[in-house]
């Protein structure tokens, strides 16, 4: 039940709009579904967008918080204006004297409300996604931390939101999907950024470095070059998941990975490092912390 509980939160949410519209009309539903979605259209072509263009035009790896903050003014600000717009625009499409004005309320206005269900349900899911990723990369970092003693005694499971996220992306078409829809768990970027983790545990890079996929990644000299960027250690140091996920010079380098990086077992490589470090007896440990 814990596994589905986006899904289930989607599928009520969705019944209490519908129920909603019939009741009391769709045309605030329907007009705040319409901004929703233009306003997330704006902020992840925004968010990607800058970042392109920067180094194509000056080869500069612009930061991501500068991307964000510009992306999220500008989507807010077309949220409020496409909510009036769009909100004048609905109420004259079902006015009382038009065709359409069964659609207004009743089943023809729970049928609309389905639209801004599916706004709402891809928000929703995006941001399942996007803590998944940060709890998981946030534990992997935790481990490796804990591994560089060489002991861990008891860890706390895999986090919950990460089990989530997962379950969605075996959805058919959802990963591929969302992963161009949204930057922050793309999943050749989460998974390469793990890796830059592992690195900082011998016990974790040696167990990576056995698997097929992320082995030959960890002995590349483009990998090499990358950890050692000044960048990625700041993001490393200041233990920023999403700088590290959204660092520009990953990504590119996320691109021409092989195409097993997708569907890398971070959390088999994870849980047996710990459970080879459990057996090597007592030693100074750290803390595995979730948020």
């Amino acid at each position: 039940m814990n596994a589905l509980f986006p899904i289930l939160l989607a599928i009520l949410l969705t019944i209490v709009f519908f129920l909603s519209a019939m009741r009391r009309g769709v045309v605030g539903l329907l007009s705040s579904g319409i901004a929703a979605l233009l306003s997330m259209v704006v902020f992840f072509g925004l968010f990607q967008l800058i970042p392109f263009l920067a180094y194509q035009v000056g080869e500069i790896d612009l930061s991501w918080k500068i991307s964000f903050g510009v992306a999220l003014v500008t989507a807010l600000f077309s949220y409020l204006i496409t909510r009036l717009i769009a909100g004048a625009i609905v109420k004259w499409l079902l006015n009382p004297d038009s065709p359409l004005h069964g659609f207004s309320d009743g089943l023809g206005g729970g049928i609309i409300s389905l639209f801004p269900s599916m706004v709402f349900a891809l928000f929703l899911f995006v941001s399942v996604r996007v803590t998944g990723t940060t709890q998981e990369l946030q534990y992997i970092a935790s481990a490796a931390a804990v591994s560089n003693n060489e002991f861990v005694e008891e860890a706390p499971g895999w986090p919950r939101s990460a089990g989530w996220r997962n379950l969605l992306e075996k959805i058919p078409g959802f990963a591929p999907i969302y992963d161009l829809i949204e930057p922050f768990s793309n999943r050749r970027n989460r998974n390469l950024a793990a890796i830059t983790l592992f690195k900082q545990s011998e016990t974790l890079s040696q167990i990576a470095g056995n698997d097929p996929v992320a082995g030959p990644i960890l002995r590349s000299a483009s990998f090499e070059e990358l950890a050692g960027s000044a960048s990625i250690q700041k993001a490393l140091d200041e233990k920023s998941f999403l700088g590290l996920v959204l660092s520009p010079k990953l990504q590119r380098l996320a691109k021409k990975g092989p195409s097993g990086l997708t569907d890398l077992d971070l959390q088999g490589i994870t849980e047996k490092g710990l459970e080879i470090l459990s057996e090597k007896g007592p030693r100074p440990t750290e803390t595995i912390t979730t948020q």
